[in-house]
């Protein structure tokens, strides 16, 4: 955001698909917008797509609001994962399924702080 020389907003939306197996897929909104997104341009910038359930959700539920215009945008796809179809303008880079850390992504709250993005290695295979 530093290198954008235009004038924008940040807002952010906490969102995630249940994962625990209690409701599979279920969308879960942690925190909303704060602001009033009708009729203005709508960046969505995500970290990791994977099956698509989530973005696909949010897309939708910010299409509601009426924007001007929603696009969205990741750094890392994991396409072999997809259940849902969702149009992602942008796109940093295409990976195969495996859990990615650094630059602010985590697990359980570690390796946030690394400045590269890595792929984590499970002595069983599993990050569960």
């Amino acid at each position: 955001m530093r290198a954008i020389d235009l004038p924008v907003e940040i807002d952010f939306l906490h969102a995630s698909s249940d994962t625990t197996g209690t409701a599979p897929g279920a969308l879960h909104i942690f925190g909303d917008l704060a602001t009033d997104i009708g009729d203005r341009d709508v960046l969505v910038v995500d970290d990791i797509l994977s099956t698509g359930n989530t973005l696909s959700a949010v897309m939708t539920r910010l299409a509601a609001r009426w924007p001007r215009r929603l696009e969205a945008c990741v750094l890392i796809d994991k396409p072999v994962l997809r259940q849902v179809p969702v149009d992602v303008r942008w796109t940093g880079f295409a990976k195969p399924d495996a859990f990615y850390v650094g630059c602010g992504m985590d697990y359980d709250q570690r390796h946030r702080h690394r400045p590269d993005i890595g792929a984590l290695r499970f002595a069983d295979g599993d990050p569960g």
